[in-house]
């Protein structure tokens, strides 16, 4: 009995730190997209979530999803969607995407270091007034308002924190390759939250 329970405790020993290095971390986050100069669209809030699994070396993948909203300028609609509109002076754009990383987390203490790169998918949806739609349809038109797109990513951010909940705070560029008209553009996004690490 004593060489079953020695064994049991040596067993338990030699899992439990290469356990306690692997780590799965769940964060809720809210920051900003800032757009390039050459898209139409209005720097706007950021929100999402993220998860991630890292193994003992630090290797490991991570998905995102995040939700924003912004404002197209009415004077562009007439070369997004062949419309022009004098009232209102923007229209909200809806940009949901989904993403997948490969992640890196260096060693340290309170503050560790990460980098991400990956590939994701973008949803985007015009949201139009009634006065345009009502203008549509006295045109007999329909136009698109909805589009999708692959994105390209890279980021860099922080872990701060040695219990389960830690702050986190991140930066990242995504390329979107193209978004209805007017061709690709690239977004900064910068963001912070709370994560749970298990």
């Amino acid at each position: 009995m004593k060489r079953i329970s020695l064994l049991l405790v040596l067993a338990f020993a030699m899992i439990r730190p290469a356990h306690a290095q692997q780590a799965t971390v769940i964060t809720g986050f809210l920051g900003a997209q800032f757009f390039d100069t050459d898209a139409p669209l209005e720097t706007s809030p950021v929100l999402g979530m993220r998860w991630a699994w890292f193994a003992r070396n630090g290797h490991g993948f991570e998905m995102t999803l995040d939700y924003t909203e912004t404002r197209v300028e009415a004077s562009q609609l007439s070369s997004i969607l062949g419309l022009s509109f004098d009232d209102p002076q923007a229209i909200p754009e809806q940009l949901l995407r989904i993403a997948l990383d490969y992640g890196y987390v260096g060693r340290g203490g309170v503050v560790r270091p990460y980098v991400t790169a990956g590939v994701g998918f973008l949803d985007a949806n015009l949201v139009l007034s009634n006065r345009a739609e009502r203008i549509l349809a006295n045109l007999n038109r329909e136009v698109d308002t909805h589009d999708s797109s692959i994105t390209y990513e890279a980021g860099a951010g922080v872990l701060v924190g040695e219990e389960r909940l830690r702050f986190r705070y991140d930066m990242r560029i995504v390329r979107i390759d193209h978004l209805l008209t007017y061709g690709g553009t690239t977004t900064y996004q910068t963001s912070g939250g709370i994560c749970w690490v298990f």
